[in-house]
């Protein structure tokens, strides 16, 4: 447990604290690489964490996962390996090839949200008469038979 604990607040030593540090920094040079760089590690890291978040139950059974995460962190965010510089020109060679499908795919959701967005006040009316009908009967206490 104590392994785990240790690995898991490294994780986010590492994976937070530094960067945010770093990024400081970065922000505060004249340099725009080092911002760059900071950039494209928070836009990979915040994915990562999105995936994680979703594979949670299985992450959780494998064994030094967390042991892991701080080499593969250092490795995205250390000047000599450049990992998320490599994933990042990955996804967007991705991004660009594939990018009329998202587009497709976010116009389509957007159309749901809004009309969606339209029967809500149809839907908060229906609930608000079906919580008044409900109270009202609730209220209203039968009468006891007379014999």
């Amino acid at each position: 447990m104590l392994g785990y604990l240790t690995s898991k607040a490294s994780c986010y030593i590492v994976g937070f604290l530094y960067p945010a540090y770093a990024s400081f920094h970065a922000l505060r040079s004249p340099s725009q690489e080092d911002d760059r760089q900071w950039l494209i590690y928070w836009i990979i890291y915040a994915l990562c964490n999105v995936f994680e978040f979703f594979l949670d139950l299985v992450i959780f059974w494998l064994p030094f996962y967390y042991e892991f995460k701080v080499f593969f962190i250092l490795w995205l965010q250390l000047p000599q390996f450049r990992g998320a510089e490599w994933l990042y020109l990955q996804l967007q060679k991705y991004l660009d090839k594939h990018e009329g499908s998202f587009m497709n795919l976010k116009d389509d959701l957007l159309k749901k949200v809004v009309s969606g967005a339209k029967d809500l006040p149809g839907t908060a009316a229906s609930a608000s008469k079906m919580a008044s009908d409900l109270l009202t009967n609730i209220k209203k206490k039968p009468e006891p038979k007379t014999q």
